[in-house]
């Protein structure tokens, strides 16, 4: 490692050599992902020196053929075995980061949480190992405009000879949730705002090399470009480089709205007149609308502003009594918390996407497929992914005794019914919430 003297420092100019979904994301309405298969080298090197041409990068709104659609591409560690990258560079990924070179479905049960119903033997075909070589990502204003791009795509020198999986398995298409009238609402499944927490480089707390191979990180560690280890060939490819997860996460509603309603019953027969939409407040940290929840409140601030919707940290609240200790957001992004080790990352850098139909209690539509495709970007796996998942959200949350010992109580792989959330507040004393017998999500590659 390097300390930062050594790094080298972030300029803007360098933003025109980072694929902008990284970087900023987009402010796209659909998105399609394709997860393709090497068969020949030669031919896709072809393809993807023609690509260039079309990759959106740093600030600039260049997206090659069509404008109105942006396309990244990125590939995991078995594809640059496929494309046969020199061995220097295979080897120095697979000695720094293990998790990538290993891939997410060896080590789903370990480090993700993923068992059961998310098993790795249970994942979406389109997610093994042995096909999952090169993935690309095409955000646009419509999937008419995104389909319009693949098949440029698809016609470039090389495209059809050198990789396999341009057919519909391999896709995976996602749109952000509108309302009746057609208007998008900033919202995902299980009905919570999801536009709010954006970390960018520069913005006080987030160092270039939180995301961004070849600079210094939170920690003053450059991890990967040291010049003392690293050649400088290999240092050179790596820099300005990001690791991504593609998490797709199947939310299942019905099961979600049926737990709050049993749970409202029974703390109605308690003496306890509490709402669906305060349980889910709590469990998430904030408002379906975004605001965080603060202590003593019950009922869903109207229209919050700007200033309600930012969340600094939770100093004002050690012990829970607003945003409780085991809370969703508390869980994976503690902010002041203190509860990583000092030498752990925590920034991610969220890109994801709903998938499916919105869903509206009683009105049918519950066998329908609907989720999340989770974008996460970040220079170290291991540090900032798996640390907020195996840690985070699969663990006893840490914090004082009455943290309870539920997961995480929307992305937890439940399979404790006596598992305790404990919501402390000022009024009722503590309230606790069990019966997680199964989980609200399921991981499906």
């Amino acid at each position: 490692m390097s300390d930062i003297g050594q790094a080298t420092p972030w300029t803007k100019e360098q933003k025109g050599e980072v694929q902008r979904l990284a970087l900023s994301g987009f402010d796209s309405s659909a998105v399609q992902h394709l997860l393709l298969k090497v068969i020949d080298a030669d031919r896709t090197r072809r393809f993807l020196e023609a690509l260039l041409e079309m990759i959106c990068f740093g600030d600039r709104d260049k997206a090659g053929m069509n404008s109105r659609c942006a396309i990244n591409v990125g590939f995991t560690w078995n594809g640059l075995l496929a494309l046969e990258l020199p061995s220097q560079i295979t080897d120095h990924l697979k000695s720094r980061s293990p998790a990538y070179a290993e891939g997410a479905a060896l080590r789903a049960a370990r480090y993700l949480g993923d068992a059961g119903e998310s098993a790795a033997e249970h994942w979406d075909p389109a997610f093994e190992l042995d096909r999952a070589h090169v993935w690309l990502a095409f955000y646009g204003d419509d999937h008419d405009v995104i389909g319009k791009a693949m098949q440029d795509v698809r016609c470039l020198d090389g495209a059809k000879d050198g990789l396999a999986g341009w057919d519909l398995i391999s896709r995976l298409k996602g749109d952000h949730l509108k309302d009746p009238k057609g208007v998008r609402t900033h919202r995902v499944h299980f009905g919570f705002r999801d536009d709010l927490s954006k970390p960018r480089i520069g913005d006080g707390k987030t160092e270039a090399g939180d995301l961004l191979l070849g600079y210094a990180n939170g920690r003053k560690a450059d991890l990967w470009t040291d010049s003392a280890t690293t050649l400088p060939d290999v240092a050179e490819f790596l820099r300005n480089g990001s690791f991504g997860v593609l998490r797709k996460i199947e939310q299942f509603e019905d099961r979600f709205d049926n737990y709050l309603e049993k749970q409202v019953d029974l703390l109605r027969k308690q003496g306890l007149g509490l709402s669906k939409d305060f349980l889910k407040a709590k469990m998430c940290g904030r408002w379906p609308n975004g605001a965080p929840i603060l202590r003593d409140e019950y009922i869903e601030p109207q229209a919050p502003d700007e200033n309600r919707l930012k969340l600094s940290g939770f100093k004002e609240d050690l012990e829970g009594l607003g945003c409780p200790i085991g809370a969703h957001i508390r869980r994976t992004n503690p902010r002041d918390d203190n509860v990583a080790p000092p030498d752990v990352e925590r920034v991610l850098f969220r890109r994801g996407m709903p998938y499916g139909p919105s869903w509206i209690a009683g009105q049918g539509g519950a066998n329908m497929e609907r989720g999340l495709l989770g974008v996460f970007f970040c220079a170290c796996i291991e540090d900032q992914f798996e640390q907020l998942i195996s840690e985070w959200v699969e663990k006893v949350p840490n914090g004082p005794p009455y943290a309870g010992r539920a997961k995480d109580p929307l992305a937890g792989n439940h399979n404790d019914p006596g598992a305790a959330f404990l919501i402390p507040d000022s009024t009722h004393g503590t309230i606790e919430l069990k019966g997680f017998e199964q989980p609200f999500i399921r991981t499906r590659g």
